[in-house]
């Protein structure tokens, strides 16, 4: 394999820094938590607990390959969601979902970093044991973007962000680490393809940071983005395809001195006629091995996997993709730094889904998907052929074109943030006052025919980092099922044995894992060896706005939320891996 392009299978079978009250979206209206100003006893915890990792070496590289929830009753824990999270855009509404897995109340802050300027905003956080909290950031005041840190006083807490807008609802996974290296393998800026990338120093400790670009023809590391520096708890913002226009693949390496650093990325992609985004967070440490919940494969879809090689060797690379029924196989060798796009063929069938696993035989890697839908299936299966086209074809006119597209698409997507140097913010709050609503818990008895049913999706595109490895329970913090928005919980039976799952709605008073409670309408369910279990919750739980689920099986699985619109004029979807619980 060349490093020139991606491989593909044939079908068949310039930075800106910062240090109003908003509204959750309707569907979150009743979530909530209170706010108040910063207590002394947690101001140090982001700073402990980045510098607590040393303490298990090995969770630590478990954490920093995958977000991982240890429920182990540490004193401090840490959550970072670097987004770039929209503030101030009436248009789109972020929030942060805050789930608690263990069985004791925590209490700690929310503490917003965004680039409207002034200083940070900091909340109070109470999350009771078995409940979730949502915190909404504003959509008043100056338009921006913002980073999240979550510190709360104990453990057993999964945060994921959520953004809701014109392109439909994007979730991603927030990470437990902090490192002076960070990885995001997916991107493209081909056309009106782009990605904004942040990154949040959540410490005390100011960073200098150096920011270089994997591709297929090399390593890229504009001026602009070399040296900068990220004050303590402050978020720079890069546009990408200013600076390195016009390239397929596109991976990121972030390398900071000092402090350290979160990194993450809202990579938009054309979609049809539209341009549609989605976030991804960064991942701090390569691994040999990497899995993708299942992801929609058939006709309509496109899914690419952007390896990368962040070591001094090259890494040669396989792919499997595999459904109920079917395997499938891709190849091919990573150069030292560099990047490869692993393309495997659509699905005949309409509706098929696919799991799949990346593993590296030499150094590790750094492996992201991104799963586009579209209406037709023409535009799926050409979508990176044409791109590859296009990119060779270019000349100066048809340059200047494309800058242009990705100028209106970014404003049309609301990822132009004007300079913050010299302004400061309205007196808008970044974080907006909510309350914690207990769920309600379903008795509606469904068949499993009804319950497996996989939804119709619309047009839109998902990225999502993998997991370093399977495991027996599984968070999905974020979740909602209403007239608007409902979720997929998509199991992976990755072992060599049948699988008894059982998916169960957090409850405080729940009897079941975790302060869980069972369905009454769907009884542990079996997925065979190899095999994929979808389980549609807008057939089970009444209309909720949260939802947070847990998921436990006897062998080990990997667990997808699918997040996707249910009105009529609904678009885009969202499809994180699940946050595993140790």
């Amino acid at each position: 394999m060349s490093a020139d392009g991606p491989v593909h299978e044939a079908p068949g079978n310039g930075a800106r820094e910062a240090g109003g009250r908003a509204r959750v979206p309707e569907r979150r209206r009743a979530v909530a938590l209170g706010l108040v100003a910063v207590t002394l006893a947690l101001a140090g915890v982001a700073n402990a607990t980045i510098r607590s990792a040393g303490r298990d070496r090995a969770l630590h590289l478990a954490s920093q390959a995958s977000p991982v929830v240890v429920t182990n009753g540490a004193s401090s824990s840490a959550w970072y969601c670097a987004g770039p999270l929209p503030v101030g855009t009436p248009g789109e509404a972020s929030s942060i979902a805050v789930t608690n897995v263990g069985r004791s109340v925590v209490t700690g802050e929310v503490v917003a970093s965004s680039t409207t300027g002034g200083s940070r905003d900091v909340s109070r956080l109470t999350v009771p044991a078995g409940q979730e909290s949502v915190v909404g950031l504003t959509r008043l005041g100056t338009r921006g973007v913002a980073a999240v840190t979550v510190l709360v006083n104990g453990s057993g807490v999964a945060v994921e962000e959520i953004v809701h807008g014109a392109s439909g609802i994007s979730a991603a996974p927030c990470v437990n680490h902090a490192d002076g290296t960070a990885y995001i393998a997916a991107g493209s800026t081909v056309g009106a393809d782009n990605l904004s990338l942040a990154v949040l120093d959540p410490g005390s400790t100011p960073s200098v940071v150096s920011i270089s670009f994997a591709t297929s023809s090399g390593i890229v590391a504009p001026p602009p983005f070399q040296g900068v520096t990220v004050g303590a708890g402050a978020l720079a913002v890069f546009d990408v395809g200013r600076y390195v226009p016009s390239t397929p693949a596109v991976a990121t390496i972030v390398s900071a001195t000092g402090g350290r650093v979160v990194a993450g990325a809202a990579i938009t992609a054309v979609v049809g006629h539209a341009v549609m985004s989605s976030l991804v967070g960064d991942v701090a440490a390569p691994a040999a091995s990497w899995l993708f919940p299942a992801a929609p494969s058939g006709p309509t879809s496109a899914s690419t996997f952007a390896v990368l090689d962040p070591s001094d060797r090259p890494a040669t690379v396989k792919l499997a993709v595999v459904s109920s029924t079917t395997r499938s196989e891709l190849s091919a060798v990573v150069p030292a730094h560099g990047v490869v796009h692993l393309v495997p063929g659509a699905d005949t069938a309409r509706g098929a889904l696919r799991w799949a696993t990346v593993t590296s035989t030499g150094p590790g890697v750094v492996v992201a998907r991104e799963t586009v839908l579209t209406a037709t299936p023409a535009t799926a299966a050409s979508r990176r052929a044409g791109e590859k086209r296009a990119a060779a074809r270019r000349g100066p006119a048809a340059k200047a074109a494309a800058a242009a597209r990705r100028a209106a698409a970014r404003r049309a997507a609301a990822k132009v943030v004007a300079s913050s140097r010299g302004r400061h913010a309205t007196a808008h709050a970044l974080v907006a006052p909510t309350t914690t609503v207990p769920p309600a818990t379903s008795t509606t008895v469904v068949s499993y025919a009804v319950v497996s049913s996989f939804p119709s999706l619309q047009p839109g595109v998902a990225v999502c980092s993998g997991v370093a490895r399977p495991g027996r329970t599984w968070v999905l913090p974020g979740g909602e099922s209403d007239a608007n928005t409902s979720e997929v919980v998509v199991v992976d039976n990755t072992s060599t044995r049948a699988a008894t799952v059982n998916v169960a709605q957090l409850d405080a008073a729940g009897s079941g894992p975790l302060g869980s409670t069972p369905f009454a309408s769907m009884p542990p369910l079996t997925v065979p060896a190899g095999a994929i279990l979808t389980v549609d919750m807008a057939a089970v739980a009444r209309e909720q706005p949260t939802l947070p689920l847990l998921v436990s099986t006897s062998e080990p699985v990997v667990v997808g939320q699918l997040l996707y619109g249910r009105a009529a004029s609904g678009t885009g979807y969202t499809l994180p891996a699940a946050i595993s619980v140790r």
